[in-house]
């Protein structure tokens, strides 16, 4: 009995060495960074630092003016140059352009319209109290 237990338990751990010798060897940087970011749009507020809660403000800014609806697809109106001038991150461009495709791609495969909802939620946050765009 005991020398099936122990005979099993051989078994298990070579199963296991042999599964993670599968694993690749090394992650590219760009698999990295890509794990290893967070957008501050993702996390709430309560939990981001006071800079971390500056981008997240300054993204919104920047979103509501440089994103417009047109023809009933959403568009970016300025090249990632301009939007690294602004002073954010490469990523949130990546993001920013991913994202607008998806809703386009969306709008294409389904008919549905954003462009609507697009306009409330820049309207009402423009007419927000606490609103203090950087532009």
């Amino acid at each position: 009995m005991k020398n099936n237990f122990l005979l099993y338990s051989l078994f298990l751990i070579v199963l296991l060495w042999m599964s993670c010798n599968d694993m690749p060897k090394s992650v590219s940087e760009e698999q990295r960074a890509f794990f290893s970011f967070t957008p501050v749009t993702s996390v709430p507020d309560s939990l981001l630092t006071s800079e971390q809660q500056v981008l997240k403000r300054k993204m919104r800014d920047v979103g509501f003016k440089i994103v417009v609806p047109q023809g009933g697809r959403l568009i970016v109106t300025i090249d990632k140059d301009s939007f690294l001038q602004l002073g954010l991150p490469e990523e949130y461009y990546n993001i920013l352009i991913r994202d607008i495709s998806d809703l386009n791609n969306y709008t294409d495969t389904t008919g549905f319209d954003f462009t609507q909802s697009f306009l409330e939620s820049k309207n009402k946050y423009l007419k927000s109290p606490d609103n203090d765009l950087f532009w």
